[in-house]
C-alpha cells in the first residue's frame, strides 16, 4: 500500500460495514468481502439446520417506540376491560351474595 491508499482508508462502524458493498480490509490487512444478502442467507441456512425453524426471538429493546406504545395501549385497554368486567360481575353477584349472607344469618339465629 502506498501513502495515497492509507489516506483514503477509514475504520467503518459495524452498521457501516453491514451497509457497505465491496471489498474491505480486516485488522490484518486481508481482504474481506462482506455481503449482507450472503450473511442473511447463511443465517437462514443455520436456523433451518440447527436453530428453531420459523421462530423469531423478539426482545423489548428491538421494538420500535411505536410498537411499544401500541403494546402499552393494548395492555391499558386489557386492564380496563378486566376492571369493567370485574366490577360488573361484582355488581351482578351482589344481590346473590346478600341473599346468601341473609340466609346464613337467619340459619345461625334458629
Amino acid at each position: 500500500m502506498d501513502e495515497r491508499d492509507t489516506k483514503r482508508t477509514q475504520v467503518l462502524t459495524e452498521e457501516e460495514r453491514r451497509d457497505f458493498k465491496g471489498v474491505t480490509l480486516d485488522e490484518n490487512g486481508r481482504e474481506d468481502t462482506y455481503n449482507r444478502e450472503q450473511e442473511e442467507a447463511e443465517q437462514r441456512t443455520y436456523e433451518s439446520s440447527f436453530g428453531l425453524p420459523h421462530v423469531k426471538i423478539i426482545t423489548w429493546k428491538s421494538l420500535s417506540w411505536k410498537t411499544k406504545l401500541s403494546l402499552a395501549a393494548l395492555a391499558g385497554v386489557g386492564i380496563a376491560v378486566l376492571v369493567l368486567l370485574g366490577s360488573l360481575f361484582f355488581v351482578a353477584a351482589l344481590p346473590f351474595l346478600a341473599i346468601i349472607l341473609l340466609l346464613f344469618i337467619l340459619k345461625s339465629l334458629w
